[in-house]
């Protein structure tokens, strides 16, 4: 299983690197998912808030398709504590512990992090 972990905040003021390597991380998914490959995207940290709604249209775009193709995206549970505001994240995530993120990097035979 190959292992994206987004852990970049997007930046609402300009298109910034984190915006830039988020777009970057959904192309790799949906890439290795169109060639079956099996892919887990893990939002942690503030990475979580690249799953806000009303961001980057073409970001949106993306991560709305990584379900589609079968991309199991996944969060820590603790970052989504933190959520900002009433709306639901832009895409189902499934929440895990501490403990399961760390056994999820353990079965991972590759990862990425931006």
């Amino acid at each position: 299983m190959n292992l994206l972990i987004a852990h970049s905040a997007p930046d609402t003021d300009t298109q910034s690197d984190a915006d830039s390597a988020a777009r970057d991380l959904a192309d790799m998914a949906l890439t290795l998912a169109a060639f079956a490959q099996p892919v887990t995207v893990l939002f942690s940290g503030a990475g979580v808030r690249q799953l806000a709604r009303g961001g980057d249209p073409d970001l949106s775009e993306q991560l709305l398709n990584l379900p589609e193709f079968g991309v199991e995206c996944v969060a820590e549970a603790e970052a989504l504590a933190d959520w900002p505001g009433a709306d639901a994240p832009l895409i189902p995530v499934t929440p895990l512990s501490a403990s399961e993120v760390q056994a999820l990097m353990h079965q991972a035979t590759q990862v990425w992090g931006w």
